[in-house]
């Protein structure tokens, strides 16, 4: 059984998806949680948006910033606002970075894989890294990692602060889409599909 598939067994336990987008994810500031964190919401978009490739988004979700040390995760996460040039050039090369690990590894990668993970700093308007690409040039399969990326850096918390519940993470989520710069990690249309999907459970 792969992880993936032990991940999915996870959210099958709750009776349902938004259940376990609110119990699941852990939101704290570290480079494991992130990625368990990631891979949950992943699975469950593109479970919503596009099934076919649910498999191989959700492992290029688990493995997506290993290229980062924990040390280096953390001082961006507290810094991410205002990064010093060193922590911004880790912050870009960890992309590359990533794909070196799985690759020295063997770990095996598939296209789609690769291109999630090579792809999950860009924004959809062209002013994401490492290649500036817009939403023109990203397909589909792209789309989904940053806007979960971005959805775990709103809920996660340090430690003493208050948790977040899924619901407030996900309106501010909305918030940004429409008008902050961290929108543009976030396809308007895609968080639409996702959205009106999660209300109708409701």
């Amino acid at each position: 059984t792969s992880i993936v598939d032990q991940i999915k067994e996870l959210i099958k336990q709750f009776p349902s998806l938004t259940e376990a987008l609110e119990e699941l994810p852990y939101p704290r500031a570290s480079l494991l949680t992130h990625l368990f964190n990631t891979t949950i919401y992943s699975l469950i978009f593109s479970r919503v948006a596009i099934s076919d490739q649910m498999d191989e988004i959700a492992m290029a979700s688990i493995f997506h910033d290993i290229g980062l040390s924990e040390s280096h995760f953390k001082t961006i996460f507290h810094n991410r606002r205002n990064l010093k040039k060193r922590d911004m050039f880790l912050l870009e090369a960890h992309i590359e970075k990533t794909i070196e690990i799985l690759e020295k590894k063997y770990v095996p990668i598939t296209k789609v894989m690769k291109e999630v993970v090579l792809t999950h700093h860009e924004n959809y308007d062209g002013t994401g890294f490492p290649h500036g690409l817009s939403i023109q040039q990203l397909k589909p399969h792209q789309l989904i990692l940053p806007m979960a990326d971005l959805l775990d850096r709103i809920r996660i918390v340090s430690s003493g602060e208050k948790e977040r519940t899924f619901e407030d993470s996900f309106e501010r989520l909305k918030a940004y889409s429409k008008r902050s710069a961290l929108g543009a990690k976030v396809d308007i249309r895609l968080f639409d599909t996702i959205d009106n999907y999660l209300k109708s459970l409701n």
